[in-house]
């Protein structure tokens, strides 16, 4: 496992309870379950490896998720989509007592975190939908963005990066790019983020 290195001084804790204590330009060895969240907090490899060659670090079943935020309608529509495929598969544990869903479990299917508000407007928003006979209104990007999200293989992202992206030579570009690379340029753009 490689050795980090973060350009600013921070304690990061993860979910596999390992926290690392980064110094600003340190280099730091960071635990195959933990490359995840280093990466996520914007360490890159001291040894100057390049992503796809992290990708292999990661702990079995891991991805390399980009980080993309989604703010807005945007991601209240993803919340709004993430919560009717909970309720279609009906799987009690992503459910509490009360019968709303589990952030945790939204959390899982977009894989970035969520709040409990935010879980309790846009459930607010379903069951009033639902009791008013009414279509929630989402917005046009979300269904591009969970497709992005879920994509498995660079084919599919290459499929919708033909629908997103309309200047040709862009998208010819853009397939040229690693599978985490395509997926954070195909997210970014559906969120209205402009990449640097």
């Amino acid at each position: 496992m490689p050795n980090m290195i973060s350009q600013r001084s921070f304690r990061l804790p993860t979910t596999t309870g390992h926290v690392l204590l980064f110094k600003a330009n340190v280099p730091l060895y960071v635990p195959p379950s933990a490359v995840s969240a280093a990466l996520s907090a914007g360490c890159i490899a001291a040894d100057g490896s390049n992503v796809d060659q992290l990708d292999s670090m990661l702990a079995d079943g891991e991805t390399l998720q980009p980080a993309v935020g989604f703010v807005g309608d945007v991601r209240e529509s993803l919340i709004f989509l993430a919560i009717q495929e909970l309720i279609k598969h009906n799987k009690a544990s992503n459910f509490d007592g009360s019968g709303a869903p589990k952030p945790e479990a939204i959390g899982d299917l977009l894989g970035f975190d969520i709040t409990h508000p935010e879980m309790v407007k846009v459930y607010r928003a379903h069951l009033q939908a639902n009791e008013d006979d009414d279509q929630y209104s989402l917005h046009p990007s979300a269904p591009q963005a969970l497709r992005v999200i879920r994509a498995e293989s660079k084919a599919e992202l290459a499929g919708i990066a033909d629908e997103v992206i309309t200047d040709e030579a862009e998208a010819k570009a853009a397939k040229k790019q690693n599978v985490r690379d395509l997926r954070r340029l195909l997210l970014s753009k559906l969120s209205g983020i402009t990449l640097g």
